[in-house]
C-alpha cells in the first residue's frame, strides 16, 4: 500500500497528548515519564481542576482534536490555538470534522458544541497549570530538521517505521499519515485513526548510545522475551497466537511485549484500528552492534 507522509511539529499536539495521557494513565510504567509523573503533575494543579478532571469520563472527543490542530492557522503558538479553537464557529467545526470521521465515530458530532467547550476549558487550564512549564518547543523544531534530512531518501512506509519505531500502517483506506513528535509518550508511539488519514505520535529520539544499549540488553535478558523474538522473527502474529505459542498469562505476555516495544525490538502491523500483528525488527541487531562499538570506542 502507499500513502503520503507529512510532519506536524506544533507543540499543541503535545499539549493534547499529555492531557489524554494524564487521564488515561495507560502504559505509564513503560514510558520515560514513569508512573510517578502523575503525582508530580498533581502537585502543580489546583484542587478544583483536579476534581474537574476526575469527573471527566468520556475521552472519545479527544481523538478528533488533532484534526482541529492540523487546520488551525495559528498552531505554532499554544495560546493562539486555544483562542482560535474556543472562537471557531460551530458550523465551521462541523465542516472541519465531517469529511474525516468514520461511521462509527459520527456520534461525536451529536454533542459537538458541549464537547468543544469542555475541551477548550480543559486544554486551557492544562496549559496554564502544567504544560506551559514544560520545555518542548526546541525539541519540536529539531524534529523538523531531522525529518527534512530523511524525507525523499526512503519510502513513505519506511519513513513511518523509522520515526515511529516499528509501526507498519496496513489499513487500506489510509492515504495520509501525519507524524507528530512526542516527548511525553517516549519511547512508544500512539495514534488516532480517521477515515482516510491517521496521526502518529512518535517518540523523539534523544537517547545516548549507553542508554540505548542498556534498554536493548535489558529487553534481551529474559528467556521468555527471547522466545517471543524468535517466534516473531519467523512471521507476524496476533497477540492471541503468541500466547498460544509461548504460554503464560495475558498480563505477563503483555508485560514482555511492552518491554520489547519500549526497546524498539518489535514491529506493530496495524491492519485496522482494533487489529494488529507483531513481528521482530531484525535491524536492531546491526543497531546494537553499532551502539556497542561506539560505546567502547571500537573503530
Amino acid at each position: 500500500m502507499s500513502y503520503v507522509v507529512s510532519l506536524e511539529n506544533s507543540t499543541v499536539y503535545e499539549l493534547l497528548l499529555s492531557l489524554l495521557l494524564y487521564k488515561r494513565r495507560k502504559n505509564l510504567k513503560y514510558l520515560y515519564k514513569g508512573s510517578d509523573w502523575v503525582e508530580k503533575v498533581n502537585e502543580k494543579m489546583s484542587d478544583s481542576f483536579k476534581n474537574k478532571l476526575d469527573g471527566w469520563e468520556d475521552l472519545s472527543f479527544g481523538e478528533v482534536v488533532c484534526l482541529f490542530i492540523e487546520k488551525c492557522p495559528h498552531k505554532q503558538d499554544v495560546d493562539s490555538f486555544l483562542e482560535w479553537f474556543e472562537n471557531l464557529p460551530l458550523a465551521a467545526s462541523y465542516e472541519l470534522l465531517t469529511p474525516h470521521l468514520r461511521k462509527e465515530d459520527s456520534h461525536l458530532l451529536l454533542d459537538l458544541e458541549n464537547q468543544k467547550k469542555l475541551y477548550s476549558y480543559l486544554l486551557t487550564e492544562w496549559n496554564r497549570q502544567y504544560f506551559k512549564f514544560e520545555d518542548v518547543g526546541r525539541t519540536m523544531t529539531n524534529e523538523r530538521n531531522r525529518y527534512e534530512k530523511k524525507m525523499g531518501k526512503v519510502s513513505s512506509e519506511q519513513l513511518v517505521e523509522d520515526f515511529a519505531t516499528g509501526l507498519k500502517v496496513e489499513i487500506p483506506s489510509i492515504n495520509h499519515v501525519v507524524l507528530v513528535p512526542s516527548i511525553h509518550f517516549q519511547p512508544l508511539h500512539t495514534f488516532s485513526v480517521f477515515k482516510e488519514k491517521m496521526f502518529v505520535w512518535y517518540p523523539v529520539q534523544n537517547e545516548e548510545s549507553r542508554d540505548k544499549v542498556y534498554s536493548i540488553s535489558k529487553a534481551l535478558s529474559d528467556e521468555k522475551r527471547l522466545d517471543i523474538l524468535q517466534l516473531l522473527s519467523q512471521d507476524k502474529h496476533k497477540f492471541t497466537d503468541i500466547l498460544k505459542e509461548v504460554g503464560g498469562t495475558k498480563g505477563n505476555l503483555h508485560h514482555h511485549i511492552m518491554i520489547l516495544r519500549s526497546a524498539n525490538l518489535i514491529r506493530v502491523h496495524l491492519t485496522n484500528q482494533n487489529q494488529f500483528y507483531l513481528s521482530t525488527r531484525r535491524g536492531f541487531v546491526s543497531e546494537l552492534n553499532t551502539k556497542l562499538k561506539g560505546l567502547i570506542n571500537i573503530i
